[in-house]
């Protein structure tokens, strides 16, 4: 169907909504055959279609050229060219085997046509559209009975009866729309052309504070995750007069080649410091050193030891707090930040500032106060989850040398979680510190995460460099424009590159050729609506391209993982590959789609004293991703 699939009202054309709907029960897929196939097809013996059935159930295929024909036992078949064949299971059986010849396309039990337009879901029945867009549309939504839940690329909404208008971005992909009723629903579906969004100029920014919470997990705020156990108030005021960019990612799994990344524009092999020693290449500027010669008095207040003088993070500083050396968590470094803009603003009030404050909250060692354990875990415990003395538990975890119990996991969340709350309380002083000096409204506040943790989701602990998991490049990321009314939730790819355009936009300075060549200011991104990939990266060895939504990850063996679709994986294989040629780094090989690390990498040796300072941080030197 060119436009619309039943009870909307036709409007100009902006794409097409696919009218087969892909049926699955209780997550099994029930039919989901390729419209082009012309053959004979029954699978191996013990791989045959089997179809999931209950009492009085119908089965729709459709057909393109009216070849499907069906064979099953207990089953009658009236072939309808070109579109339909009927099927009614005379037996009520749990599951029925069914041979299929030629071309069968469509499915549709029990999402059966309801009367006035519209397919018609049971409970435990989800339905699968795909939608291909020329240009930025809405979709439009009518739901009598339910209410249902409709995942659109990704993004669920639970949806009441009546009508819903639900952006959608225009793409080379189809866009994919899931719709699982929780009780008996009717669901209409149709596209209308979306309306350019108009949005205030921001007011005049004088000061702009990236604030980075390191290892601190999207889904743990509200924001993202509205049903996490964890209160963020703080935060929740962020996002209700922010901008949210719900698809937002890492661009590796790790602190060093994440932080660089935010501070120069680029991406890990191009910036160079994406291993244990590894240091920032000296003709990669960072953000401080662009800045500078604009007239800007720029500070950076760091709580992790990756982000050190020996890596080549203290260049360009007016003032530089290295290392944690006066603590690391937000309540510490935000004082000091404080303090600092105090000093400043007496020495020059019209001086405009640009302050990177590094804190280090939920990394480990979990140690917040037993206050805030409590909240989460308000039983007595005396297990082995204790990083009192032990800042290396979760690599002992990680190795096998202790194995937790199902006890002991919820303990160690408990105390994850227990980390995000207090650095919620001391992101609301920070926010309440600026609006008591009259400062809010004149600052640009970049709230980001360097990555995120991973607590069991894939049967690990912790974070490092050699995993690509969503619970760690999947990054909170909440930008507050003064002047500007947000609370906007921004859907798209958008990367921690983009941060340094961002910076730069809200202070008029001209990016001269600083950073990557695909990044954009954040403020742009919070209204474009054209399609968008970015990078992440495994040190040496993998690479990723993510639409904000899907994934393809290419090894240096030329392996791939991820979206496995074909037409899918063609389409992000290409993106891939623009992107390369768009970033690459020197004496890179010629081949477009060839990881592109060959360049060398200069080595910082490590002092005692930072040596401790990673280890403090349960870091054992062995963060070399190469």
């Amino acid at each position: 169907m060119a436009l619309l699939a039943t009870g909307c009202a036709p409007t100009e054309p902006v794409g097409s909504l696919d009218e087969r709907a892909w049926l699955s029960h209780r997550g099994q897929p029930v039919f989901a055959l390729d419209d082009r196939l012309r053959r004979d097809w029954y699978g191996r013996a013990d791989d045959r279609l089997w179809v999931p059935m209950v009492d009085q159930d119908a089965l729709r295929l459709g057909s393109i050229k009216g070849r499907c024909s069906v064979g099953a036992a207990g089953v009658t078949s009236r072939q309808r060219k070109p579109l339909r064949v009927g099927l009614r299971f005379l037996e009520a059986r749990d599951e029925v085997p069914v041979r299929l010849r030629g071309d069968c396309a469509w499915s549709g039990a029990p999402a059966t046509p309801a009367e006035g337009g519209g397919v018609r879901l049971d409970r435990d029945w989800r339905a699968t559209w795909r939608i291909g867009l020329r240009d930025p549309a809405e979709l439009r939504v009518r739901v009598e009975g339910g209410p249902l839940t409709l995942e659109v690329e990704g993004q669920p909404h639970r949806l009441a009866p009546g009508e819903h208008a639900l952006p959608l971005r225009a793409g080379a992909a189809p866009a994919r729309i899931e719709a699982h009723a929780e009780q008996p629903a009717t669901l209409s579906l149709g596209l209308v052309r979306a309306q350019a969004p108009v949005t205030p100029a921001p007011a005049r920014v004088d000061h702009v504070l990236v604030l980075l919470v390191d290892t601190l997990r999207a889904d743990r705020l509200r924001a993202y995750a509205p049903q996490s156990r964890v209160p963020t108030p703080a935060l929740d005021r962020l996002a209700a007069d922010g901008d949210v960019f719900l698809d937002a990612h890492a661009v590796a799994s790790w602190t060093k080649p994440a932080v660089a990344s935010v501070l120069t524009g680029l991406y890990p092999w191009q910036h160079g410091a994406f291993s244990h020693e590894a240091v920032v290449r000296e003709d990669a500027p960072l953000l401080g050193e662009h800045l500078r010669p604009w007239g800007v008095r720029t500070a950076a207040f760091v709580g992790n030891g990756y982000v050190s003088a020996p890596y080549g993070f203290d260049r360009g500083w007016d003032h530089f707090v290295p290392g944690g050396s006066r603590g690391g968590r937000v309540a510490d470094l935000s004082d000091e930040y404080l303090r600092w803009l105090d000093a400043h603003r007496q020495e020059a009030p019209e001086q405009p500032t640009f302050a990177y404050v590094h804190a280090v909250d939920p990394h480990s060692p979990y140690a917040a106060p037993d206050s805030f354990v409590r909240a989460f875990d308000p039983q007595d415990y005396a297990g082995p989850i204790d990083f009192t003395d032990d800042a290396l538990l979760l690599r002992r975890i990680e190795r096998g040398e202790l194995v937790p119990s199902a006890r002991d996991q919820e303990r160690l969340i408990a105390l994850y979680d227990a980390e995000v709350a207090q650095m919620d309380r001391a992101v609301g002083a920070l926010l309440d510190g600026l609006a008591a000096r009259g400062l809010l409204e004149r600052t640009l506040l970049v709230f980001v995460a360097d990555h995120g943790e991973e607590l069991f989701d894939h049967g690990s602990v912790g974070h490092g460099g050699l995993r690509l998991h969503p619970e760690l490049v999947r990054v909170p990321l909440i930008v507050r424009w003064p002047g500007v009314t947000a609370g906007r939730r921004v859907r798209g790819a958008v990367s921690q590159i983009d941060i340094a355009p961002t910076v730069f936009d809200a202070l008029e300075v001209a990016p001269d050729g600083f950073g990557a060549a695909g990044a954009r200011s954040l403020r742009q991104s919070a209204t474009a609506t054209d399609e968008r990939f970015v990078m992440l990266s495994e040190g040496r060895r993998r690479v990723a391209v993510t639409d904000g939504t899907r994934m393809l990850i290419r090894g240096r063996d030329g392996r791939f993982e991820g979206e496995s679709e074909p037409e899918l994986r063609r389409w992000m294989l290409d993106a891939m590959a623009r992107e390369m040629e768009r970033h690459p780094v020197r004496r890179r090989t010629d081949k477009v789609r060839d990881v592109p690390f060959d360049e060398p990498v200069r080595r910082a040796p490590i002092d005692q004293d930072l040596a401790e300072q990673l280890r403090a941080l349960g870091y054992l030197g062995d963060e070399n991703t190469e």
